[in-house]
């Protein structure tokens, strides 16, 4: 098992919240952030995926893929 972070599902989710990458660069606090992160540029740490998740409000799993099952 590889566990990866998963730029689309951070912009699936975050577009079926009805945000755009201001708003939620906003309320996380690194506006320059989600879009280097939704573009796979950066990958964000645990802590950092976890407070993506909980500003989001999903779990942080919900941000994490297994890649040797995609």
């Amino acid at each position: 098992m590889t566990l990866k972070f998963s730029p689309e599902e951070l912009r699936r989710i975050r577009e079926s919240k009805g945000m755009t990458q201001q708003a939620l660069g906003d309320a996380y606090g690194r506006p320059a952030s989600i879009n280097a992160y939704e573009r796979g540029r950066n990958t964000p740490g645990l802590a950092s995926i976890g407070r993506l998740a909980k500003v989001l409000g999903v779990p942080y799993t919900a941000l994490i893929v297994d890649t040797d099952q995609v």
